[in-house]
């Protein structure tokens, strides 16, 4: 027994004695990025004296350029309106999934319908009937037709 305890002792002190070496080391990769600007800087170079070189050549060839600076400000202008319309696209779909949603949860979980008022155009939710309903002298809405009362109708869309 004692030879178990005394094991386990040194095991217990070994490993505390390593816990400092077991943590995370720091790992610095500031040679990559230095590698990486490096790169950078002579592709730069490089690729404006390409473009210095084929200038140079076109000019005394006599040859033209194979693109201006109109044509691609024209290409970048309509992929600009293309992504726009995109854009509206995403968000008018949105809109419609969101007002479905909204809809669902307002008449098949809560029960309520939209109605509306001809005399001041004003939209109510109330609880669903295919019936008109009428503001009593109390404030609260009846369902049926009172020809004395202000009355809201279904409102079944546009």
């Amino acid at each position: 027994m004692l030879k178990k305890l005394v094991i386990v002792a040194v095991a217990a002190v070994l490993g505390l004695a390593n816990v400092g070496s077991a943590k995370a080391q720091f790992m610095d990769m500031s040679h990559m990025v230095q590698a990486e600007l490096a790169f950078q800087k002579q592709f730069y170079a490089w690729s404006w004296q390409q473009s210095l070189a084929l200038a140079k050549h076109l000019r005394e060839t006599g040859q033209p350029m194979p693109f201006n600076a109109t044509t691609l400000n024209h290409a970048n202008l309509q992929n600009q309106k293309a992504f726009e319309s995109y854009l509206r696209s995403v968000q008018h779909n949105s809109n419609k999934s969101s007002a479905a949603i909204s809809n669902w949860t307002t008449g098949a979980i809560r029960g309520q319908g939209p109605y509306y008022s001809p005399s001041n155009g004003q939209m109510y939710q109330l609880p669903w009937t295919h019936n008109v309903y009428h503001i009593n002298q109390y404030g609260q809405y009846v369902p049926g037709y009172s020809p004395y009362y202000h009355n809201v109708y279904p409102y079944y869309g546009k």
